[in-house]
């Protein structure tokens, strides 16, 4: 090989010589003959200097076993994120095509890494192609013409990710031989894709999550637990929740992916690695239906082209088990992947079986015969041609699916590189042209709402996700009514009116049954999202174009708070706004006196609803007011006396010691919602202050002596009773072991039995979603209070990730600061019916038009029915949430009913010496 390029090159050089010599003699004079002679040789020396240096430099990179020990995809071996690091730097110092980048930092402070990959003089040129890839993909401003010259310029800029999800764990170590491939190999394929396509290759996404997989494979490699679940979230908050935040973005590793996505890269093609789907080798697209009709259909076509190439090479390689077309639909707006689609790019996703470096032997007869959907898993079809068998599996063989997978995707992106090219800016402009013709044209948010914060982060969220938003610099009027200066508008001609549109208007998931008169079939995921319904923001739809005074945003809107009025006795703060929950812990943390008024607050011409925030005028007082009403958008107001006297009764408030239950039953066995790291998440981000408790800390007992409020998140009850045990693993496959002693079982009957003994000493438990049936089981707690939904068959109440109107007693503690009317996520959630002494609702599903957004079969089950209990028991109380207030860090609108169910336990009795009696 070595000799043919030398050759081959040879040839080359003396040709080039030659040539510059011979026009050299046509000018018959000697001297200039004589400088060109020497210029052509050295040229010639340069032909062959060169490339052989450069063929000794990708000759001298290293192999990723000279840096780990091992090579990727050897049994029972896995790299961390250190070792996954240093060969991407080292691969970058010896390489040319390499180029390897810091784009942020993960939430425990790891290195955010993008290796940059192509040809040497391709990498020397990355502004250019970022701004062609850029200019295209907003589309504005060019005309077709011009958007074709582009095209042809340009180079395909192909994401590809690995890791999001840690605990599959081939991926991440896929991207270890692909860069190698791609540095060294000198075939016509890796030529023409290093030509023509700049590889953007993160190759870990969620780098905490891989050095916390990593650990516990190598603690129980080689013992009776290898291959058992982690006792712990792979990631920080949010485990399998990492790829259901991508329109959300609360999570810093989003944010950073986002930013690269949509502001520095624009990439064409986007590529997502996943594992699973046994009993198949590999998932691979076209997805299934149903198809989200926001999304363009230029997207659409090109899934279906990059995934047929796929499917192509696997049979070209001789590789069976590709399913296409099963459960990953293209309806949901939120993971990494199909958040792409609403930016116009062409999202894939694959699902590759066997997610540890162990191997394993398939038992033919002991695989399921079919898929979920009841396709056979045996017959070839036409989603499922050639069928896998089953036998061995090694990590290698995962591996060399994977790395097919990923050169499928290069080779069709360089192959049709133009074609792609172009397609975004044809999209882009088709997007632009729906927003200026077809209703609405724009949504409008009034500055002055509910909770103003609230509307600024909704802003933020927009913008984050690449959304042109402009804020009025006077007042206007818009299809007759009046908006005050200050509004937000957002056009819908722009490029992302397909992400506008679907997180603004309510979703209406087609009735899809598996026969007709069946029963429904689930949507992958959530069936509806509405942001602004979720945020309590007001958006108002406006149908025909309109002028304005705007000016473009370029950073996110900041609310500065107001402290108004005489404070010689203190302050109130608005209850309405979440950002006082901090107030209130930032203040009792430096002992300040603080308080509630149970009545409305009349002040100044103005109401405030029940649960104002008392704060009694102290020494720097004045000043802590005003800073905490910048910084966190508050509105403060001051009193010259007590409420107390004529307006209510104060309510002293103490900080609540709370005790937030953790599952060792953690990862996607809980309906892929981790309610506990997003429980963490708000806390953290709210400044409520929380202590984690396991298992054995409730089977001990004595919890009032460490508690005021115990609060276990949406999880089944079944779980947390019983935890992993026999019978019970986390993904029901073969491979899988139990956990360690220490990691099994739940709270058992001893830790019913303390929770009860918790509350009738006095103690509040909060229980969230499946947990509520802790409190309506007989076999544990037995209240007096029925799930209304429990039992029915799918056909009578069916009711998937969807977004449902609920009516509000703001009169109730727990429901302090909320408008009367507001939105709640449910998803398989619970009604309820009591008889209980003295049991409240706080809040109610609605008695009519029960769904906002998303599908809901047979709501008049819940119609009326309680959502939120609060249900006596001897000295203490159980707060019951039929629904999850805080659903993956998105319904802000209902984020200070867990906040109130908190401080209710912190209520410190009446104030005295303030009010008349």
């Amino acid at each position: 090989m070595v000799l043919k390029y030398a050759t081959l090159r040879t040839r080359s050089a003396i040709s080039t010589s030659l040539r510059m010599t011979a026009i050299a003699r046509l000018t018959k004079r000697p001297r200039i003959v004589r400088f060109v002679t020497v210029v052509a040789a050295a040229v010639a020396w340069l032909c062959l200097a060169a490339p052989a240096a450069g063929f000794a430099q990708q000759h001298a990179v290293p192999h990723p076993r000279d840096v780990l020990g091992f090579t990727p995809g050897d049994d029972y071996r896995l790299a961390d994120f250190a070792q996954l690091k240093e060969y991407f730097q080292r691969l970058d110092a010896a390489s040319d095509r390499v180029m390897l980048q810091v784009a942020g930092k993960s939430t425990e402070g790891r290195d955010m890494l993008v290796a940059v990959i192509s040809q040497p003089d391709n990498l020397a040129r990355l502004d250019r192609w970022k701004d062609v890839a850029r200019r295209l993909a907003a589309a504005r401003g060019l005309d077709d013409a011009e958007a074709r010259r582009l095209a042809r310029e340009g180079k395909a800029i192909v994401w590809i990710d690995a890791g999001l999800h840690a605990a599959e764990t081939a991926h991440a170590q896929h991207t270890l031989l692909l860069a190698h491939r791609l540095a060294t190999d000198e075939s016509d394929e890796a030529r023409r894709i290093r030509e023509n396509v700049i590889l953007v290759l993160a190759p870990c996404v969620n780098p905490d999550g891989l050095d916390h997989v990593v650990e516990w494979y190598r603690k129980t490699v080689g013992t009776p637990y290898q291959d058992s679940p982690m006792p712990r979230w792979f990631d920080k908050y949010t485990s399998y929740d990492n790829n259901r935040d991508y329109f959300m973005q609360t999570q810093v590793e989003t944010q950073v992916v986002s930013r690269l996505l949509y502001f520095e890269w624009l990439p064409q093609i986007v590529y997502n690695h996943h594992q699973g789907f046994y009993p198949s080798r590999i998932f691979v697209p076209p997805f299934p239906d149903p198809f989200n009709p926001n999304i363009d259909a230029g997207v659409l076509r090109g899934i279906e082209l990059v995934g047929a190439a796929m499917q192509d090479r696997f049979e070209r390689e001789g590789k069976d088990g590709v399913l296409s077309r099963y459960g990953f639909s293209s309806w949901y707006n939120g993971s990494l992947r199909t958040t792409t689609y609403f930016h116009n790019m062409i999202g894939i996703l694959t699902e590759t079986t066997h997610d540890t470096p162990t191997p394993f032997y398939y038992d033919p007869a002991l695989m399921p015969e079919r898929f979920g959907n009841g396709w056979s898993t045996r017959m070839p079809s036409t989603n499922y041609p050639r069928p896998w068998r089953g036998g061995w599996l090694r990590f290698r063989d995962v591996l060399d699916y994977m790395l097919t997978g990923s050169l499928a995707v290069l080779d069709v992106a360089a192959r049709y590189r133009e074609e792609f090219l172009y397609r975004v800016y044809q999209v882009g402009a088709r997007q632009i042209a729906l927003g200026e013709t077809e209703a609405p044209t724009a949504y409008v948010i009034p500055p002055k709402q509910h909770d103003p914060p609230v509307v600024a982060k909704f802003i933020e969220t927009l913008m984050r996700g690449g959304v042109e938003v402009h804020r009025a610099d006077a007042s206007f009027v818009a299809e007759g009514h009046s908006f005050p200066a200050g509004s937000y508008v957002i056009r819908l001609a722009q490029a992302y009116r397909p992400f506008v549109k679907d997180l603004l208007e309510p979703q209406a998931y087609p009735d899809m049954r598996a026969y007709p008169g069946g029963p429904p079939i689930p949507p992958y995921d959530n069936a509806g999202w509405t942001l602004s319904y979720q945020m309590g923001v007001e958006a108002e739809p406006v149908a025909r174009p309109f002028e304005a005074p705007l000016t473009l945003l370029d950073r996110f809107p900041r609310v500065v708070g107001s402290v108004s009025g005489e404070a010689t006795w203190g302050y109130a703060l608005d209850p309405r706004i979440n950002n006082t929950v901090i107030a209130v812990g930032r203040l009792l943390g430096t002992g300040v006196p603080v308080s509630r008024l149970a009545t409305p607050l009349r002040l100044n011409g103005e109401t405030w609803p029940p649960g104002a925030v008392i704060v009694r005028q102290r020494r720097g007082l004045d000043a802590e007011v005003k800073r905490l009403a910048e910084e966190l958008g508050l509105v403060a107001r001051g009193l010259s006396v007590s409420p107390a006297r004529d307006q209510g009764e104060l309510r002293s408030l103490r900080a609540p010691r709370v005790g937030l239950y953790r599952t060792y039953v953690a990862e996607w066995v809980d309906d892929w919602v981790p309610g506990e790291g997003w429980t963490r998440w708000m806390f953290d981000q709210y400044g409520v202050r929380y202590d984690s408790i396991v298992n054995r800390d409730l089977r001990a007992g004595n919890l009032g002596a460490r508690f005021d409020v115990i609060l276990i998140p949406d999880q089944d009850a079944g779980d947390i009773v019983g935890g992993y045990r026999e019978g019970r693993r986390q993904f029901e496959l073969p491979h899988q072991a139990l956990p360690p002693p220490e990691y099994r079982g739940g709270i058992g009957a001893e830790g019913v039995r303390a929770l009860r003994a918790f509350v009738e000493a006095g103690g509040t438990l909060v229980l969230v979603d499946r947990a509520c049936d802790l409190a309506t089981a007989p076999e544990y707690l037995g209240l007096p209070v029925r799930n209304a939904v429990a039992g029915l068959g799918v056909q009578e109440f069916f009711a998937p990730g969807s977004i449902v109107r609920i009516d509000v007693d703001p009169s109730h503690p727990l429901a302090f600061g909320m408008p009367e009317r507001a939105a709640a996520y449910f998803r398989k959630s619970r009604a309820f019916e009591t008889t209980a002494p003295g049991a409240r609702s706080a809040v109610r599903y609605a008695a009519d038009r029960v769904l906002m957004s998303g599908w809901l079969v047979g709501e008049e089950h819940v119609r009326g029915r309680h959502a939120v209990l609060d249900v006596p028991v001897g000295r203490g109380r159980v707060i019951l949430f039929g629904f999850s207030p805080y659903f993956r860090g998105q319904p802000h609108g209902t984020f200070k009913l867990l906040f109130n169910a908190i401080y209710r336990a912190g209520d410190g009795g009446a104030v005295t010496g303030d009010r008349r009696r």
